[in-house]
């Protein structure tokens, strides 16, 4: 059986991090980059294609769905139609997977797991069923996590779809239709609007009939819903669906549980044994960058030396011996060079990982705020006894530049 799996990248920069997460996991789990597919929408720009092409596999233009966001996966039925397969493996981005799906693909079946939560609650889904004229209430069933609610039994996690490729023009279709009349009437979703992508596939496949079969919970894990699980109820997870909970160097967030935690576990050591295929840069970038808050930092103790030097020089002149405007120079300016150097460093967190110039970052700050705090302070009349703090923060400024200095080197 032939099996093509697909999963989207667009324009957001956690879709490039977690294209390469998918990737990699894929990849090593033994599936073929010719049965991979990278649909990739134009506003990604090359970025996607280049991605799909390093580790190997198609890249195709996706076109977007009817709301441009939440149902662009819809369009993966049509780009493919052309192709020779025998099952469409339709995936969220933020999946890993750990291994080939053969096991539970079948052409005669679609396949999908169950919501785990009231996304979105009945009575939302009755709403929008009666805006759609469908006459009869279809079967209910609990959430996962949530065995004393309801929801359609149909309404399904829309993290990966399996489905035969002989029920992807109808299918498509369908879909396509109820999202684009659900996209016009966003206010029957109330704040659960995102959820127009999977409430529309739940209502197509329920005007279709087409048949069904539910996949088993391990086959599209909730990493961040692994204590809410009832324990026993299912298997060491083969699909991990973290839904963007990673850690600050882009690798998968621990459960809590053991048995989940041994596929995260395992995980990530394909995504550290893939350094060499996709650079801790470009996953540092993607992310949202860690060091944000020393550029932050930096950028306010410039502005503060910038007054603080405008006010020695145009008003504390003339009032001030040369002796204290001599220490209160020498504040000013190693709060100026040494936030200048925060910056450089804040700068460098841009595209190099790593502790170390977070360590780095934060002896600098505790540096300017000890040597050019405690000199301010004695220049205003703090008692001598501030002194002693001048070279506590010179030592930390030191520090903190010897650490960059290794941080820098280890990380490249």
């Amino acid at each position: 059986m032939r099996l093509r799996y697909t999963f989207v990248i667009d324009e957001h920069s956690r879709f490039i991090l977690e294209g390469r997460i998918f990737l990699r996991t894929i990849l090593t789990a033994g599936v073929r980059p010719t049965d991979i597919v990278a649909q990739v929408t134009a506003r990604s720009g090359e970025v996607g294609k280049r991605i799909a092409a390093q580790f190997g596999v198609r890249a195709l233009d996706l076109p977007l769905g009817p709301d441009g966001a939440y149902c662009n996966k819809i369009n993966q039925l049509f780009t493919l139609a052309d192709e020779d397969f025998d099952v469409l493996v339709a995936c969220d981005t933020d999946l890993a997977i750990m291994r080939p799906l053969d096991e539970v693909a079948t052409p005669e079946f679609v396949r999908a797991r169950r919501v785990d939560q009231e996304n979105p609650p009945l009575a939302v889904l009755e709403r929008i069923r009666e805006f759609l004229g469908l006459p009869q209430q279809p079967a209910l069933a609990a959430p996962s996590c949530c065995p004393a609610a309801r929801t359609y039994a149909m309404n399904c996690n829309g993290g990966m779809l399996l489905i035969p490729r002989q029920f992807m023009q109808p299918l498509g279709e369908a879909w396509l239709g109820y999202a684009t009349r659900l996209t016009e009437q966003r206010h029957l979703f109330e704040p659960w609007v995102n959820h127009i992508d999977q409430v529309s596939w739940a209502f197509a496949m329920l005007k279709l009939a087409l048949p069904f079969r539910e996949l088993p919970l391990e086959y599209n894990f909730p990493t961040n819903l692994a204590k809410r699980m009832p324990r026993g109820t299912y298997a060491q997870p083969a699909v991990l669906h973290y839904h963007r909970s990673l850690d600050r160097r882009g690798r998968l967030r621990s459960s809590g549980v053991g048995l989940v935690d041994e596929s995260i576990r395992e995980a990530n050591r394909r995504l550290r044994e893939g350094a060499g295929d996709y650079s801790n840069r470009s996953a540092i970038t993607m992310t949202g960058f860690n060091g944000r808050w020393v550029l932050a930092a930096a950028g306010v103790l410039l502005a503060l030396a910038t007054v603080a030097g405008a006010l020695g020089a145009h008003t504390l002149k003339s009032h001030w011996g040369a002796e204290r405007l001599e220490v209160y120079d020498t504040a000013v300016r190693y709060q100026f060079y040494h936030s200048l150097g925060l910056l450089g460093i804040g700068l460098a967190l841009r595209t190099l990982d790593g502790g170390a110039l977070r360590a780095a970052a934060a002896l600098v700050l505790l540096g300017i705020i000890l040597f050019s705090g405690s000199l301010y302070a004695l220049t205003l009349g703090a008692p001598r006894v501030m002194g002693a703090v001048t070279p506590v923060g010179g030592v930390a400024l030191i520090a903190g530049w010897i650490v960059f200095a290794y941080g820098v080197w280890r990380a490249w």
